[in-house]
């Protein structure tokens, strides 16, 4: 039952999920729940984070020279000029105790690192064959930005420079988020696309910057963005891959009339046919990623929730389904799963009434049990928030007079239709 709930949960939840888990289940699922509880509370801290980034005194303003744990709001102390500066006029947090909430934060992020790498060494490191249920790089490369931003702190306390490098440790943690993590690999797989039409597009600002070089060699007035071959390259440039091609045009133009002919075959080539599809290519390559993700994302949840089905009835019944076997999980059986499902940090917990609720829901025969399709059933709405409303509203209990009255109720009806009856 615990490997059947841990297993749903990574499928509707993990992009990837384990073939097998760790034979100890009791002790690998608990240490799961102190991850899963570290994680919850990361992302917390990684909220923190941001709003600390917001309204921490900057390093640069020199606040630390005066006063570690006193401010003077949204100004700078001085500047190496001794000038006073306003800043964007929020209340900022003195250095010293920026540094103490971001120390607490750090914690709350080393701890999630800490939990999942216990958990991926301990339990699934020694399987056979290995389970990688938590990357191990990503996991160092967070703990190397707690120490970066940790020996950051040590040093900005000792020394009390007018820099920090605590940004980059920040950027590091946002980059292991998984929604950043999909975005590369989509940006990844579109490289060989975007460089393999970009190619065109550089070596037509190439061949033009050659040819403006050469047509204007030797003219003295006209030509200014046009002497020398880097400054041509700028130039064509610019004029390329924006939309400042009339400041860098005009002065040649209005000097030589006739070079408009060469501006026209240049913006036409760059604009109108190799920036377009660059474009094109960028944005075919990004749907035709989404949609294969989206099918192995369907087809591994149907494998994923096949496979929990299975291992249920192998844990209640003790009968492994067989191809075209009609096995079911009695109500009672379903609801110990259900629960023990509830019992994880990252989801909410599922109370008995609940549990009840959703199985009478899919137990569309009255049979006590459920089949494959309605356990499928179940697992589509299993992340659902249900609550409970009342079904008439504050009159009916306030004004029982004006709720039975005829006019009242010819208006329910005019409202609800027979469902007011």
């Amino acid at each position: 039952i615990q490997e059947a709930a841990w297993r749903l949960e990574d499928t509707l939840e993990r992009t990837a999920v384990c073939s097998r888990y760790p034979d100890s289940i009791i002790e690998a699922r608990q240490a799961y729940f102190q991850a899963a509880t570290a994680e919850v509370l990361y992302k917390r801290a990684l909220v923190g984070m941001l709003v600390l980034s917001i309204f921490e005194m900057p390093a640069w303003c020199g606040q630390q020279d005066v006063s570690m744990f006193s401010g003077t709001g949204g100004r700078c102390a001085s500047t190496d000029r001794g000038d006073e500066v306003m800043l964007s006029g929020l209340w900022y947090i003195p250095p010293g105790w920026g540094i103490v909430v971001e120390c607490i934060l750090m914690g709350a992020l080393a701890k999630k690192f800490i939990r999942q790498q216990r958990l991926q060494v301990v339990f699934f490191e020694p399987m056979t064959p290995r389970q990688e249920y938590y990357k191990l790089s990503h996991i160092r490369f967070g703990l190397a930005m707690l120490l970066l931003e940790l020996a950051d702190c040590v040093f900005f306390v000792l020394f009390k420079p007018r820099f920090r490098l605590a940004f980059l440790a920040r950027t590091g943690y946002l980059c292991l988020l998984p929604a950043v993590v999909n975005l590369a690999k989509l940006v990844y797989s579109c490289l060989w696309e975007f460089f393999s039409i970009a190619s065109f597009l550089i070596g037509a600002i190439l061949l033009f910057a050659w040819i403006a070089v050469m047509i204007f060699d030797g003219v003295d007035t006209g030509a200014e963005e046009f002497r020398t071959f880097p400054k041509a390259l700028n130039s064509m440039f610019v004029a390329g891959v924006s939309e400042d091609f009339v400041a860098v045009f005009l002065q040649s133009y209005t000097t030589y009339r006739w070079v408009g002919l060469l501006w026209l075959i240049f913006l036409v080539i760059a604009h109108v046919l190799l920036l377009s599809l660059v474009l094109d290519t960028l944005t075919a390559a990004y749907m035709l990623f989404s949609e294969e993700e989206a099918k192995e994302v369907a087809e591994r949840k149907v494998k994923g929730i096949l496979k929990v089905f299975k291992t249920v009835l192998v844990a209640t019944t003790g009968a492994a389904p067989s191809p075209g076997s009609c096995l079911e999980i009695p109500r009672a059986d379903f609801l110990q799963f259900i629960k023990e499902y509830g019992t994880s940090p990252k989801v909410d917990s599922i109370s008995e009434e609940r549990a009840e609720i959703m199985f009478q829901a899919i137990d569309k025969d009255n049979s006590r049990y459920i089949d494959y399709e309605e356990f499928c059933g179940i697992c589509r709405v299993i992340q659902y928030r249900f609550w409970c409303t009342r079904r008439q509203s504050v009159v009916a209990s306030w004004f029982p007079g004006l709720w039975n009255s005829d006019a009242f109720q010819r208006y329910r009806v005019f409202v609800e239709g027979s469902r007011a009856s």
